[in-house]
């Protein structure tokens, strides 16, 4: 159940990655029918009636789907005050935004179900092929059990990421197009990476005659997107989330005060010096290191996870895993 905890639990904390729908009493709706979802308020969506994933969603279903947006959080809170009020709008909530732990987040919709607020989707879940080969597809995470209520009925849909960049989610991300043009393989070693930093710096990779690219950034306000946190780990175990805390041989120790964070401190500082780690990571929070992303004049080497994502689909980035020289 522990790995279960990170992929979904950590689903219900993020309302970008996370496909929670409950369903409601009384709302059966026919498929001639239109079926009003609510989701909460997103900047990043420009126009919702022109939006693919509802134009998508209505192209799978044989619906008409309206959203519905708010301008706050879907929190336990928000749902608890609404359904007491009576005045419930929606037959489905997308995006359910809450940090609890799974057991607690079940025992919610429990509540929710006991007091006739929402409907167990169990007759759903039953009948779902596609979630059914979720379930049997990854029974190692055990996600029926996860997210079934301690009445036996499941309430909700969570939102699940086996992906590499979830489990492994301090990801390190390289343009494609960039390696392909100076002819470069992606780094094995810290030694590899700091050539491929050089020759993305001096190297003019994007082919505009200019030396403007930037090798390597980050943000400083998410976990994910320190890069310097990424690079650490190719000397020793590094858990900022942990207090870099880690166990071996049954014994805890405190990394940064090992000789190998030393030796990364020392890399890092190098790296640095010459020009190829970006002082802006260390001022520049999530919402800028995506907008320098998507700047075309810019495009850049860096280890964001969520907007990562979207950025290389467009530049077509690979993945980087890097170990010590």
């Amino acid at each position: 159940m522990k790995r279960v905890k990170r992929f979904v639990s950590a689903a219900l904390c993020f309302a970008l990655l996370v496909s929670i729908i409950v369903s409601f009493t009384g709302c059966a709706p026919d498929a001639r029918e239109e079926i009003v979802i609510t989701i909460p308020y997103n900047e990043y969506i420009r126009n919702i009636d022109t939006n693919y994933y509802k134009q998508w969603l209505e192209q799978q279903t044989g619906l008409s789907i309206k959203l519905n947006i708010v301008r706050e959080p879907l929190t336990v809170d928000y749902l608890r005050s609404m359904f007491a009020s009576g005045y419930v709008k929606s037959d489905a909530f997308f995006s359910i935004f809450d940090g609890g732990d799974l057991a607690t987040n079940n025992l919610i919709f429990q509540e929710f179900g006991e007091k006739g607020y929402i409907l167990p989707l169990n007759d759903y879940a039953e009948r779902s092929t596609y979630l059914n080969a979720i379930f049997e597809d990854y029974t190692d995470y055990d996600l029926r059990s996860a997210i079934t209520s301690p009445d036996g009925k499941i309430y909700y849909m969570p939102g699940f990421d086996p992906s590499l960049s979830e489990r492994l989610f301090q990801t390190l991300w390289l343009n494609e197009n960039w390696l392909k043009h100076l002819s470069l393989t992606v780094p094995q070693t810290t030694g590899q990476l700091r050539e491929v930093l050089y020759a993305f710096k001096h190297g003019d990779p994007n082919g505009n005659g200019k030396q403007d690219e930037i090798p390597f950034a980050g943000s400083f306000d998410v976990l994910s997107e320190q890069s310097y946190n990424f690079v650490i780990n190719a000397f020793i175990y590094n858990d900022p989330a942990n207090s870099h805390l880690f166990v071996k041989d049954g014994v805890v120790s405190f990394a940064p005060i090992k000789e190998e964070w030393r030796e990364a401190m020392k890399y890092l500082r190098s790296l640095y010096e010459d020009g190829l780690l970006s002082p802006l990571q260390f001022t520049m929070g999530n919402h800028g290191l995506s907008a320098l992303a998507n700047d075309p004049l810019r495009r850049q080497y860096d280890p964001t996870h969520r907007q990562s994502r979207a950025i290389s689909t467009r530049n077509r980035s690979c993945t980087a895993a890097v170990s010590p020289k």
